[in-house]
């Protein structure tokens, strides 16, 4: 009797050990695969933001041109997106300048983020103001 109730008793028991083993197993074997929910995730993050590749090719020239232009800027994110690659000068247009233009009000919230006063006579960084907006 002992040995068999023993044998019952490690049977029983034998199910859950199963189940951390083949959870524990899963994890170990994929701790070195690139992880889906962190590209699941940003994928979600690019939906909800569809300017975040805009955002954060800003990020990546302010950390390196902290006192950079908004016209060296675009015209970066111009050649390297591929447009006007064949062009030695790139000329932006007032399309740039616009109320809605996106790239302007990045640029904008940018400097706001960063702490930048609209007002101060020498900025890090400067506002690019509405065509409408801007001194004459």
């Amino acid at each position: 009797g002992v040995g068999l109730s023993s044998m019952w008793f490690s049977l029983s028991e034998q199910q859950p050990l199963e189940q951390a083993s083949s959870i524990l197993n899963f994890y170990t074997s994929n701790v070195n695969k690139p992880a889906v929910w962190i590209d699941n995730l940003e994928s979600e993050t690019a939906q909800k933001d569809p300017h975040q590749g805009l955002k954060v090719h800003l990020d990546s020239y302010v950390t390196k041109e902290p006192g950079g232009s908004y016209e060296a800027w675009v015209e970066l994110w111009l050649t390297e997106e591929g447009s006007d690659q064949e062009l030695k000068m790139i000329v932006l247009d007032e399309t740039f300048y616009a109320e809605k233009s996106i790239h302007r009000i990045i640029w904008n919230e940018r400097n706001y983020a960063d702490g930048i006063n609209i007002d101060d006579k020498n900025p890090q960084r400067a506002y690019v103001p509405t065509p409408s907006t801007q001194d004459d």
